[in-house]
């Protein structure tokens, strides 16, 4: 069963570094879905999967994401 990690297991889960998943932390159109509990971050790895899966593949066109992006924002 998926649990939480903290910053350093998603950052090794992921391939990406601390500092990096830090700065989507707060990042205004992309944002880290973590929680802060007693002065540490963490992330359910189901909701970092999810984050994960919302930037474009290799080889997307850039317009493709655009589009996706604006649609959602249309429906809220």
């Amino acid at each position: 069963m998926p649990g939480w990690l903290d910053l350093a297991h998603a950052a090794e889960y992921s391939c990406l570094s601390v500092r990096t998943l830090r700065r989507y932390l707060g990042h205004s159109a992309h944002p880290l879905p973590a929680r802060l509990v007693g002065g540490k971050w963490l992330l359910a790895q189901h909701d970092l999967d999810r984050w994960l899966q919302g930037f474009p593949r290799n080889g997307e066109a850039v317009d493709q994401v655009v589009t996706a992006i604006l649609k959602d924002l249309q429906r809220s």
